[in-house]
């Protein structure tokens, strides 16, 4: 393994707020973002202005929906950190209203997935958004989520489809790319219980990063957390750990402030499991996304330089990750990830096989998607040309 320069995966990274690094050259409205997600992990936030207008407000309660923030600002509206007037306090409480009604939604289907599942034998993991708001959050109304999801096995893949589609009456959107492809290739099935989005992973990304981990060591251990007094199985911390590097460095780009906020939190709260989290990394060949979330994570808090994420930004990552990493952040992202799968994928006739769903994928999917085989095709080279947006 050949080390690389440290400084192009910096340069690869650090493009959460506006694409840029700078504190100087961050707007008002940028800081103060900052200012939320921060709270009260780290001092030195700037203070809001003196008097929000009505638009300004309601900006920045948008962009705080947007990067899973707006629990951090009720948060710290709460604490007395910042003083609204009567007019903009309804707005905010107006806003957390609709989100925490949402997640009561989501908490209830949470109960009766797990429910399904268990009667089923089949285990799981909760991750992201539920998990964490319970388990990580002193409070799960700071950490608003939109969705469920959930990793299964991939020999268990078909059954919890099954189970979730039957038993809970759930309906799939979206057809399976081509037979067999999602117990394979895959990152997740997505399936609507009670109108609301079930996401079953079976990894944590798309592309080669998700097909060199491996989630069967996610199933050694587990947490727990609760619901309502029905216990529910998370990560262990270091299953909790790799899963935000992947989540902030691979689940948007530029990440989303709120996926950094996690990740900082996390290590925090959870450094002496550092060293199985790079070593993990190590073997799943995610050095790459371990860094970049680091990097990602630093440069957004301009974190001090004894912060325990700092190791995590001195990984050494091989060249061949580098090149994966770029996959995901260039132009036509939505595609070049599937095509560097090829580089991990082992045999010629998986390869065959996977680039063959790829190029021709199954009617119903296409029926599925909207699309025509040619207007697919089309869609594809223009996405690796980079002329659409992801």
């Amino acid at each position: 393994m050949v080390p690389i320069d440290t400084s192009m995966i910096d340069r690869m990274g650090a493009s959460t707020i506006r694409g840029t690094r700078s504190p100087a050259a961050r707007s008002d409205l940028d800081r103060l973002l900052l200012a939320i997600a921060a709270m009260p992990l780290q001092g030195g936030v700037p203070e809001p202005p003196a008097k929000f207008t009505a638009a300004e407000f309601d900006e920045l309660l948008d962009r705080c929906e947007r990067s899973r923030t707006l629990g951090a600002l009720g948060d710290a509206i709460e604490r007395g950190e910042w003083e609204l007037d009567d007019d903009l306090m309804d707005r905010l409480s107006d806003r957390l209203l609709i989100w925490l009604s949402h997640s009561l939604r989501l908490e209830r289907t949470t109960l009766r997935v797990a429910a399904a599942l268990g009667s089923a034998s089949i285990p799981f993991r909760m991750l992201k958004g539920v998990a964490l708001a319970h388990f990580l959050y002193g409070e799960p109304s700071h950490r608003i989520f939109v969705d469920l999801d959930i990793l299964i096995r991939s020999d268990d893949l078909d059954e919890a489809i099954r189970v979730l589609l039957s038993d809970l009456d759930g309906v799939r959107p979206e057809a399976q790319v081509r037979t067999g492809f999602d117990l394979e290739f895959a990152k997740d099935v997505t399936i609507r219980v009670d109108d609301l989005e079930v996401d079953v992973h079976r990894t944590f990304a798309r592309g080669p990063f998700g097909l060199t981990m491996d989630p069967e060591e996610l199933f050694l251990g587990s947490d727990i957390f609760s619901i309502g007094g029905t216990a529910l199985p998370t990560l262990t911390p270091t299953g909790l750990l790799i899963h935000g590097c992947f989540d902030a460095a691979l689940g948007n780009h530029p990440p989303r402030l709120g996926s950094l906020r996690d990740l900082m939190l996390l290590v925090e709260r959870w450094p002496e499991h550092l060293d199985d989290l790079i070593e993990m990394g190590g073997r799943w060949q995610a050095q790459a996304v371990i860094r970049r979330a680091a990097v990602e994570t630093i440069a957004a808090f301009d974190l001090a330089d004894d912060h325990p994420i700092r190791r995590l930004a001195d990984v050494s990552v091989p060249w061949r990750q580098v090149l994966f990493l770029r996959s995901y952040t260039t132009q036509g992202r939505g595609y070049w990830p599937q095509f560097a799968s090829l580089a991990v994928i082992p045999g010629v006739r998986t390869r065959a096989r996977y680039l063959h769903a790829l190029v021709r994928p199954s009617p119903e999917y296409l029926e599925s998607r909207g699309w025509t085989e040619r207007g697919h095709l089309r869609r594809a080279v223009r996405q690796l040309r980079g002329q659409l947006d992801d």
